[in-house]
C-alpha cells in the first residue's frame, strides 16, 4: 500500500480524487484530506504519508511554498491543477508527476504507477 495525503481547498476536488483513488488505485491507502495549507502541513507531520496530492493553487499559499516550508521531503509529490500555467513550474520540483484537473483516470492510474515503480510497492 502506499500511504497518501491529499491537500486542496476545494472540497468538490477533495471528493472526487478521493472516490477515484478508491475506485481506480487500491495500492493507494487515503490517511487524510487537507482543506488548507496549514492543515495539509499537519497531515504530512502527523501521518508521515510516501505521497502527497497537492493541489497548487490555494488561498493562503501556493503548492510550491508548502514544500519550500518543509526541510526535508521524504514524499513523492503529484500536483493537481485547473491552471496550464503552473505545469512548468513542477518540472523545477521534484514531482512525480502533475494531473490537470478534472483528473483523467488513466493519468491519475499512470501517476500512481510511477510511484509503485519508484517505491518497489505492486499490487
Amino acid at each position: 500500500m502506499i500511504k497518501a495525503i491529499l491537500i486542496d481547498d476545494e472540497s468538490q476536488c477533495r471528493n472526487s480524487l478521493s472516490y477515484q483513488l478508491k475506485k481506480y488505485c487500491p495500492q493507494v491507502q487515503l490517511l487524510a484530506q487537507c482543506n488548507s495549507v496549514e492543515e495539509g502541513l499537519k497531515g504530512i507531520a502527523q501521518h508521515h504519508p510516501e505521497l502527497v496530492f497537492l493541489d497548487i493553487e490555494m488561498p493562503q499559499m501556493i503548492g510550491f511554498e508548502i514544500l519550500q516550508q518543509l526541510t526535508a521531503t521524504s514524499f513523492e509529490v503529484i500536483f493537481t491543477t485547473e491552471y496550464d500555467n503552473s505545469i512548468s513550474q513542477t518540472n523545477r520540483l521534484k514531482a512525480i508527476d502533475f494531473l490537470h484537473k478534472p483528473i483523467n483516470k488513466h493519468e491519475l492510474q499512470n501517476a500512481v504507477a510511477k510511484v509503485s515503480i519508484k517505491k518497489k510497492i505492486f499490487v
